[in-house]
């Protein structure tokens, strides 16, 4: 009998040790306790994206963690944040849903807001834009610092995460991604493209025009997202670009980019550089025919778009795509915007400017332009337009854009243009050489101090044009 008295009361106290033991970590690891070490949870972050007038930025990080996030004691001064390798300061930090929208209580998201001007490129820009390697995202702690994940709260805190591939942007939402596979009979061309319905179009009672946007030299690839986001394309898709496409009965303009696999200026689709290539006979491209179809194809699954309202603009290599179409096409496009564009003047026959007298076009192009001479390209050949009687062709020659003068005509800052009848008075002052350029320190009327003629915006221009 009292060795079990004995063992019955050796077992309620080993019983009562540990129930006390374990009363302690509970109170030890609630929300009222003390720390327990480091965070070994689950993260993982999305970045949000601004498009900009050059590569897209980070506006905004929503970090998501294992658990349950406190809100309590979450501030700017929390966290050291790294993004992309740079260390920032958040102008804001707060529990969020999965979108990054701010909520009340605790949550699994956290988001921090940025100075997005101040935050690395996610693409790396050059012969070829592409998206960057890695973008780690990297969280610890403030010194002095700790925070409360699912119920427990940690001093310590080392999480990365590399978000290259997790990213989300608003702007480019409204857009449509798909491929288009071209066949002429022996080989298949496909193009990548985005395409933006504007909103209430479908239903307005009214057919609507369509915008075609051709990329430059280094957007080309199989990711449609590139030349989307680069360079503020979808401005194109913006209210303020809209609103030029928007009255009582029709409600904006639908908006398409298209990407191809190599460059515009491509001859064989192999991407050889056409770019150097002079000929004097006009200047090819390997996906002529397939941008058309593309286009056109747009057009049959989109009844609602007005097939007479069809207005193509691009920049550079694009520039180039956008008169080779004018060339081949001619008025079955109601409008062309070249834009810093790469077809020589000397490649310009007598027959191709001929076409291109009849036809709808806005030239835009920056006098310091270092990639494109404008006076190999634009300038010469406006001229000669005008001389051949081109009654609706204009030319915006622009100062300190350099190359990327595509910017001004995406934040539609573009509404000035040459007094036609004084360009055909300075012709009889040109001296081309044997290629059809003129000399760049010459004294011609088509200089940039010369094109203050008030023409009005460019897309009022074009919401004005029908083939």
């Amino acid at each position: 009998m009292f060795k079990k008295f004995i063992c019955c009361a050796a077992t309620a106290l080993a019983a009562s040790f540990v129930f006390a033991c374990m009363a302690a970590c509970a109170a030890d690891d609630g929300a009222g306790g003390g720390t327990s070490g480091e965070y070994k949870g689950g993260f993982s972050a999305t970045l949000c994206l601004k498009v900009t007038s050059a590569s897209p930025k980070v506006e905004k990080v929503i970090a998501r963690f294992g658990d349950d996030v406190d809100p309590d004691g979450l501030d700017e001064d929390t966290f050291l944040l790294a993004a992309g390798r740079k260390n920032v300061v958040p102008q804001s930090v707060y529990i969020c849903d999965e979108e990054g929208e701010r909520t009340d209580g605790p949550g699994e998201c956290v988001a921090f807001e940025l100075d997005y001007a101040s935050t690395i490129d996610v693409m790396q820009v050059g012969a070829r834009t592409q998206w960057a390697k890695s973008y780690s995202v990297q969280l610890s702690l403030a010194e002095g610092k700790s925070i409360e994940i699912g119920g427990r709260n940690y001093d310590k805190l080392s999480v990365s995460y590399n978000a290259i591939n997790d990213w989300v942007c608003p702007a480019a939402d409204a857009y449509e991604k798909d491929s288009f596979v071209y066949s002429d009979g022996q080989s298949d061309i496909t193009l990548q493209r985005a395409v933006c319905v504007p909103a209430q179009a479908e239903g307005d009672g009214s057919k609507n025009p369509l915008i075609v946007w051709l990329h430059g030299l280094g957007e080309g690839g199989t990711d449609v997202n590139i030349p989307l986001l680069y360079a503020n394309t979808t401005a194109l898709s913006s209210e303020k670009i809209q609103s030029y496409f928007t009255t009582e009965e029709q409600k904006g303009a639908y908006v398409a980019v298209i990407q191809t696999p190599t460059m515009w200026l491509d001859t064989t689709g192999e991407g050889d550089d056409g770019l150097n290539v002079y000929t004097g006979n006009g200047q090819t491209s390997y996906y002529t025919r397939a941008l058309d179809a593309a286009i056109d194809d747009i057009v049959a699954d989109n009844p609602d778009i007005d097939r007479s309202r069809i207005y193509i603009a691009g920049c550079s290599n694009g520039g180039f795509m956008a008169l080779n179409l004018a060339e081949r096409y001619g008025e079955k496009y109601a409008a062309y915007v070249p834009i810093c564009e790469a077809y020589m003047n000397g490649n310009v026959t007598e027959e191709i400017l001929d076409k291109w007298t009849d036809l709808n076009i806005w030239f835009i192009q920056s006098d310091d332009d270092g990639t494109v001479n404008p006076y190999s390209y634009t300038i010469p050949t406006y001229y000669r337009l005008i001389e051949n009687g081109a009654e609706n062709v204009n030319f915006s020659l622009l100062t300190g854009y350099g190359h990327g003068c595509w910017s001004a005509f995406l934040s539609d800052s573009v509404n000035t243009s040459f007094d036609k009848q004084k360009v055909c008075e300075d012709y009889k002052n040109l001296a081309f050489d044997g290629r059809g350029n003129l000399p760049a320190d010459g004294n011609y009327y088509v200089c940039h101090a010369n094109c203050t003629a008030d023409a009005g915006s460019v897309f009022a221009w074009l919401a004005a044009q029908s083939a």
